[in-house]
């Protein structure tokens, strides 16, 4: 989300759990910073900013929210997030196999598993305790 000063060209960007950027520039076009507003469009053109970039395929953009120690490719954790979100505990199998890890942890640090769990999937839970 963004938000901007009417007068002064500063525009403060707040990319929740992950930023927040402030950038000023003194022209104006109606009523909002000009080179903010040029900022955010190149800066989602490279990174996964929105929440249903890379949701279901590869989008080709950077995932900023996906751990640093993760070596599955951000749509492969992302899609595993989706489908314990959604109990689709034949999917989660199909991911496991793939190798994407039910530990892995998202921006605000839930796991896959913690999220199955939040959203009543116990099936899920009694799956990763087998394996």
């Amino acid at each position: 989300s963004t938000q901007s000063t009417w007068a002064s060209g500063a525009l403060m960007i707040v990319i929740p759990g992950l930023m927040g950027i402030c950038t000023w520039s003194p022209r104006l076009v109606n009523g909002n910073s000009a080179r903010g507003l040029q900022f955010c469009r190149e800066l989602s053109s490279v990174y996964a900013l929105h929440h249903f970039d890379s949701l279901m395929y590869d989008c080709g953009k950077t995932d900023l929210r996906v751990g640093m120690g993760d070596k599955s490719a951000p749509s492969d954790f992302t899609s595993m997030l989706y489908y314990c979100a959604g109990g689709n505990l034949a999917h989660v199998k199909r991911m496991l196999a793939r190798g994407v890890k039910l530990g892995l942890s998202d921006y605000d640090q839930r796991t896959a598993l913690h999220i199955a769990c939040s959203e009543g999937h116990s099936a899920i839970a009694m799956y990763s305790a087998l394996i």
